[in-house]
């Protein structure tokens, strides 16, 4: 498969099962870090989420 600079985080975990995976992103109140944690839980992983702000990700999580 080949990705380039259009390719989405669902594009590059398409087809992968993340169930039972767990991930701890930091940054994930916005930007990659908010990105790269939708995008695994979407695909089933469990995901444990750092930031700064609480009140920030806080909101984050609820999104």
């Amino acid at each position: 498969m080949t990705f380039n600079n259009e390719s989405t985080t669902d594009d590059v975990l398409a087809g992968l099962d993340l169930s039972g995976r767990r991930f701890v992103i930091t940054g994930a109140a916005s930007g990659l870090g908010e990105e790269s944690t939708r995008a695994l839980a979407a695909h089933g992983a469990s995901v444990l989420m750092l930031a700064r702000d609480p009140a920030k990700n806080d909101e984050a999580a609820a999104r």
